[in-house]
């Protein structure tokens, strides 16, 4: 399981594809369809609960 936060102007969704595309990431030479099975994504977000 892996947990993430980021704190960012662009969604998650475009930050992760710019990481991807990305040359240092390239240059890692790593196919996520080579090692993962199967992926379930999840969006939280932070609630402030003070009154």
């Amino acid at each position: 399981m892996w947990l993430i936060s980021y704190d960012s102007p662009e969604t998650f969704a475009e930050g992760n594809a710019i990481c991807w595309a990305s040359p240092e990431r390239k240059a890692m030479n790593l196919d996520p369809d080579e090692y993962l099975v199967h992926t379930d994504d999840c969006t939280v977000e932070t609630v402030d609960l003070r009154l």
